[in-house]
C-alpha cells in the first residue's frame, strides 16, 4: 500500500472522530501540515471535502 492511500484511510478516521470544535480546530491545524508535506490531489481532495463537511457541522 503506498502512503498517499494510507493517508486517505488517517484523514477519514479522524474526520469522523471530530466531535467538537476544538477537536475540529485541531483537526484542521492537522490536516493543513499534512497538505503542506504531501503534495497529492487525491489527499487534497478528501481533506477538503471532510472539512467542508466539518465546517458545516461546526458552523454555530
Amino acid at each position: 500500500m503506498s502512503t498517499p492511500l494510507l493517508l486517505l484511510y488517517e484523514i477519514k478516521d479522524k474526520a469522523q472522530q471530530v466531535n467538537s470544535k476544538k477537536a475540529f480546530r485541531e483537526f484542521e491545524r492537522w490536516v493543513k501540515n499534512l497538505l503542506q508535506t504531501y503534495h497529492d490531489a487525491a489527499v487534497e481532495q478528501v481533506a477538503k471535502i471532510c472539512l467542508f463537511n466539518l465546517r458545516e457541522r461546526f458552523s454555530y
